[in-house]
């Protein structure tokens, strides 16, 4: 397998999901409360919001926005808008499905959690990140003897 990078963007269909859950919620919680606890729903679903929305925009603090995967099939992520990227490496509690990749890298010691859906890369760029993250990956322990080799 070749090297390759992936940049990735604002989930379009996550935005929407975003909009449409905290509308009906919304709507649920003026239909069904009243007084105080109508206010305090709706002060929640507001704060639910914005964080959602901050999510989804890679806003967070620590927003995955970049994946690079060199020929021994070793992880770079560039967090936010870091100039420099990490060595990163893919823990075994992360899920692939059909519709979405939920990883976990530990990122200097420090785990990271982002999902990943396919309209955030380009069709291609999923389809081999889905591909390494499923058969190429490093294993935590190949990786700590690499990085004592170096």
């Amino acid at each position: 397998m070749r090297s390759f990078q992936t940049a990735l963007k604002p989930s379009r269909s996550l935005k929407i999901l975003i909009v449409f859950l905290h509308l009906s919620a919304f709507a649920l919680c003026l239909a069904e409360f009243y007084g105080w606890m109508m206010w305090l729903g709706l002060a929640a679903l507001a704060g639910s919001f914005a964080y959602a929305w901050r999510s989804v925009n890679f806003h967070t603090q620590n927003a995955v926005r970049k994946i690079i995967i060199d020929r021994q099939y070793r992880a770079t992520v560039y967090l936010n808008d870091e100039e420099e990227g990490r060595s990163a490496v893919l823990q075994d509690s992360s899920m692939l499905t059909v519709y979405a990749l939920f990883f976990q890298w530990n990122v200097d010691g420090k785990m990271v959690k982002h999902c990943i859906l396919p309209d955030m890369a380009d069709r291609d760029a999923y389809r081999r990140l889905k591909v390494w993250a499923r058969w190429c990956r490093e294993k935590e322990d190949k990786a700590e003897l690499a990085a004592d080799m170096d």
